[in-house]
C-alpha cells in the first residue's frame, strides 16, 4: 500500500504521543517503605491487551517491529546491532541492539509560576542513582489552612516515550491541579527499552509510596494525603491498575488466583492485539505470557483477583472511537461485577478517538471529560454503588489508553505508526468500524469518508518534464479510464515501450490522477523514455475486490491493444511493461497469473514496487503488526474472500496458490525498503519465485533504511534516485542496440 506525504496509505508503525527524556542510570535496588494508601483511581483510557484479538488504538504499529529481510546486508556485528526492530515513524526507532532513537519530542516546559493558572509546579529528584524524579503542582491557595487531596499521575506514551516536564503533559497536569484543586504529583519513571519494565512500575511505586509519605513540604503543609488519588492515561493508566494491586498486595492481600480466563470482546478489532504485543515485548521483554501477562490483560487467567483492587472509587474513561474502548469496557465491567466493594463509574466521550484530550484540550468533549474528573475527586459522581470495606481510602481515575500514540501525518503503518480503529456498534449502521486517523473511516453500512485527499492535478504538458498526459475513459458503464503519459519525443518514428501502471494504497484510496501519483509517473515516463497507461480503478469498500482486479486487467488488454492513437503511433506493445506500488504491486502478480491463465498479451517485465502481500501464518523477520493489519484492511477490501489473508491473491504462496512458474513475464524487478514492514513478505515472494521453475529472471532491490514507498514521499532523495535508475535500467535492459 502506497504512503506518501502527508501519507494517506496503509503502512504501520507504532505511535503515540511524543517523546521524551533519555534513558536514566542503571536499574539500581531501593528500600521500599510500606504506607497505608488512601487513593482513588481514575483510569483515563488505559493501556490493556491480549493475546485474543485485542488490539491497540492509532496505532499508527509503526507499531509493527521493521525487520531487515535481506540477510546479506548484514555483514558485520555491528550492523546487526543497529537492524531496526521496531519503529513508529517520527516517534520512536528501537534497534536491535536496544538502542532506541526518540524522533519526536515535543518541548521540555520549565517548572515554576503558570500566570494564567495561578499554579506553581517544581522538580524533585526521588533517587539521584536512577535519576527517577517527580514534578510537583500545587494550585492557587484559596484558603492557606485548607488541605488538598493528592493526585499522584502517571504519563502515557507506551512505556517508550513522553515525560512528566514535556509540553503535553505539563499543560495537561497544570489545567487538572488549577480546576480540581489538587496538589498533584507527576512522575517521571524511566522508559523502556532501556529500561524494560518493572522499571516504570517500580518507579511509579516507589513515586507513590514517596507521596503518600509526605515528606516534600508542599506535599506535608498543604496535602491531604488521606484523599489520595492515582490516575494516568493510556500506559500511564495501565501503570494505575498495577499501582493499585501493588497496594492491595502490600497490605498482605492476595495478589493472584481465581481471575477470569481471557475471552474475546466484542467491538475489538481484530489484529490489534499483534500491536499492542509486539509493543509489549520491547516493553517488557521478560513477560513469560506475552501480551497475556496479568499487567497487560488484567482478566487473564491467573491474574490479581479484581476484587483486592486498593481503591474505594473508580473512574474508567474512553473515546468512543478509540480502538482500546472494547478492552477498557471489558475491564470496567468485570471490576464493577467483581466481589470489589468500591464504586465504579464509566464515562465514553461519543466521537472521540485515543486520549483526544491531550491533543485537542479546548473541544467540548475535553472540557466534559475534565468536568467529570474535577467532579470525581470532589465526590460528586455516582458510580455503582458498593458498601466499602477494610480498604484505606483510595480513588483511581484511570485514563484508559493503552500504548497509544497518535500516528504521524502521513505516516507508514506497517513501518510502525498504529492505527485508529473505531468501534463497531451493532445497532448504529452508521457506527465507525474500521478508521486510519486522517486518512479513511469506513462504517457498518459500508459507506466510506476518505479524510485525506491529495489534490487531483490536471492531465497537459509539464513544461518541466516535456511530458504530456491525457485522459481516457475506457468503460462507460464503470467510470474506468486511464491516464495517458507520452515523453517528449526524440526520435518520431522510434517507438517506445508502454509500461501499465497501477497506483497503491490499499484498493481503498489514492487514484491515478492523484499528485502523488502523478507526480511519480510524470518523471518515471520521462526518465525511462515510456509510455506510461496509468490504471484509474474502482476502490472498496464501494466497489469491493475482484473489481480493481478486473479494472486492472480491462486496462491492460486495452493498453496491448494500441486503440488510442498516441499507443498506436509511439507504442511499441512488443515490448509491454506492467508495475505497481504496494496494492499495485499485487495487481501486478494478479495480472500475470491472468496473464498466463487467460491467453493474455506478451508482458516483457513486470516491476512490483513495495508490493503488498500477507498471510495468516507471520514469517521470520516480518512484524507480527504488519501481519495483523494486513489481515484487517483485506477484510474490507475483500470482504468474500474465503481464506481471509491466506487468499492466494494476498499471499501467493499459500497452500493452493497457483504455480509461480506459470507468472506470465520473461523479467521481474522486486523492491522493498529495508525497514518496511512489508519487506520480509517481499523478499519471500522473491525468493519463492527465484527458486521455481518459471523460466524468466528476477532482480532483487533492496533500499537501505528506507520504509514503505519512501519514493513516494521524498522523491528527491539519494535513495529514491537510485531505485528510480534501477527500474529506467530494468527497462532499457531489453531493449535493441
Amino acid at each position: 500500500m502506497a504512503t506518501p506525504s502527508p501519507n494517506p496509505h496503509l503502512s504501520m508503525s507504532i505511535n503515540g504521543g511524543a517523546t521524551v527524556s533519555a534513558g536514566w542510570a542503571a536499574t539500581q535496588p531501593r528500600r521500599r517503605r510500606t504506607v497505608d494508601h488512601s487513593s482513588r483511581s481514575c483510569l483515563l483510557r488505559p493501556s490493556y491487551g491480549s493475546t485474543r484479538g485485542f488490539g491497540t488504538r492509532r496505532i499508527a504499529v509503526r507499531s509493527a517491529s521493521q525487520k531487515n529481510s535481506s540477510p546479506p546486508l548484514m555483514t558485520t556485528e555491528q550492523e546487526a546491532e543497529d537492524e531496526v526492530v521496531l519503529e513508529s515513524p517520527a516517534h520512536f526507532r528501537i534497534y536491535k541492539s536496544g538502542k532506541i532513537d526518540r524522533l519526536n519530542r515535543p518541548p521540555v516546559l520549565p517548572a515554576g509560576l503558570d500566570e494564567a493558572t495561578g499554579v506553581t509546579s517544581k522538580d524533585v529528584v526521588l533517587d539521584a542513582d536512577t535519576g527517577v524524579s517527580v514534578r510537583l503542582f500545587l494550585p492557587k491557595l484559596q484558603e492557606p489552612s485548607k488541605k488538598l487531596p493528592v493526585v499522584v499521575f502517571f504519563h502515557g506514551g507506551a512505556f517508550f516515550i513522553e515525560s512528566a516536564g514535556s509540553e503535553t503533559y505539563h499543560n495537561y497536569v497544570n489545567s487538572l491541579a488549577a480546576a480540581a484543586g489538587v496538589l498533584v504529583v507527576s512522575v517521571d519513571y524511566r522508559l523502556a527499552p532501556e529500561h524494560p519494565l518493572p522499571a516504570g512500575y517500580d518507579d511509579s511505586w516507589a513515586a507513590l509510596q514517596w507521596a503518600a509519605s509526605a515528606q516534600d513540604g508542599w506535599i506535608a503543609e498543604h496535602g491531604d494525603t488521606a484523599r489520595l488519588f492515582v490516575a494516568g492515561d493510556s500506559a500511564g493508566a495501565n501503570i494505575a491498575h498495577e499501582m493499585l494491586v501493588r497496594a492491595a498486595a502490600s497490605g498482605g492481600g492476595p495478589r493472584g488466583g481465581g481471575a477470569a480466563a481471557p475471552v474475546e470482546i466484542e467491538g475489538e478489532p481484530e489484529g490489534g492485539a499483534a500491536i499492542t504485543a509486539a509493543m509489549w515485548n520491547y516493553a517488557c521483554p521478560g513477560a513469560a505470557a506475552g501480551a497475556d501477562d496479568p499487567r497487560l490483560n488484567p482478566l487473564a487467567a491467573g491474574g490479581p483477583v479484581l476484587e483486592e483492587l486498593a481503591c474505594e472509587r473508580m473512574l474508567v474513561c474512553a473515546g468512543g472511537k478509540d480502538v482500546l474502548a472494547a478492552r477498557n469496557r471489558a475491564y470496567y465491567d468485570a471490576v464493577a461485577a467483581s466481589a470489589w466493594r468500591g464504586s465504579a463509574a464509566w464515562l465514553e466521550s461519543e466521537g472521540e478517538g485515543h486520549v483526544f484530550f491531550l491533543g485537542n484540550s479546548e473541544c467540548e468533549n475535553a472540557k466534559q471529560l475534565m468536568d467529570r474528573i474535577v467532579a470525581f475527586i470532589a465526590d460528586k459522581i455516582q458510580g455503582r454503588k458498593r458498601t466499602c470495606g477494610r480498604r484505606s481510602p483510595s480513588q483511581t481515575y484511570l485514563i484508559i489508553s493503552p500504548f497509544a500514540i497518535e500516528p504521524a501525518g502521513g505516516q507508514n503503518a506497517f513501518c510502525g505508526s498504529i492505527h485508529q480503529f473505531a468501534m463497531a456498534s451493532e445497532t448504529e449502521p452508521d457506527a465507525v468500524v474500521f478508521e486510519a486517523p486522517a486518512h479513511f473511516r469506513i462504517y457498518k453500512s459500508g459507506k466510506m469518508d476518505r479524510l485525506h485527499r491529495p489534490p487531483c492535478l490536471p492531465a497537459g504538458v509539464d513544461e518541466a518534464t516535456g511530458v504530456a498526459s491525457k485522459d481516457v475513459v475506457i468503460d462507460a458503464g464503470t467510470g474506468l479510464s486511464v491516464r495517458l503519459y507520452l515523453p517528449k519525443i526524440q526520435e518520431p518514428s522510434k517507438k517506445l515501450p508502454v509500461l501499465v501502471f497501477f497506483h497503491g494504497g490499499g484498493f481503498l484510496i489514492e487514484s491515478a490522477d492523484s499528485s502523488t501519483y502523478h507526480n511519480y509517473v510524470n518523471p518515471l515516463a520521462a526518465a525511462a523514455g515510456v509510455v506510461v497507461v496509468s490504471v484509474d480503478y474502482r476502490l472498496a469498500p464501494e466497489h469491493p475486490l475482484p473489481a480493481a482486479y478486473d479494472d486492472s486487467w480491462a486496462g491492460l488488454l486495452w493498453a496491448a491493444s494500441a486503440q488510442d492513437g498516441w499507443l498506436a503511433e509511439h507504442g511499441d506493445v512488443s515490448r509491454l511493461f506492467i508495475a505497481g506500488d504496494s496494492a499495485g504491486g499485487n495487481i501486478v502478480h494478479d495480472m500475470l497469473l491472468r496473464a498466463a491463465s487467460n491467453g493474455g498479451p506478451r508482458i516483457e517485465g513486470a516491476l512490483l514496487l513495495h508490493p503488498w502481500f500477507g498471510g495468516s501464518t507471520v514469517l521470520e523477520g516480518e512484524p507480527p503488526a504488519a501481519a495483523a493489519l494486513t489481515g484487517m484492511i483485506w477484510c474490507y477490501a475483500c470482504p468474500g474472500a474465503s481464506g481471509g489473508a491466506d487468499d492466494p491473491r494476498m499471499n501467493p504462496l499459500a497452500p493452493g496458490a497457483p504455480a509461480l512458474e506459470k507468472l506470465a513475464c520473461e523479467r521481474m524487478l522486486v523492491a522493498a525498503g529495508q525497514t518496511d514492514g512489508l519487506a520480509a513478505r517481499d523478499r519471500a515472494y522473491y525468493d519463492a519465485v527465484a527458486a521455481s521453475p518459471w523460466r524468466g529472471t528476477a532482480t532483487w532491490v533492496e533500499s537501505e533504511g528506507e520504509g514503505h514507498v519512501f519514493f513516494l514521499e521524498k522523491p528527491e532523495c539519494d535513495k529514491a534516485k537510485q531505485l528510480m535508475d534501477r527500474v529506467v535500467e530494468f527497462i532499457s535492459a531489453g531493449s535493441p542496440a
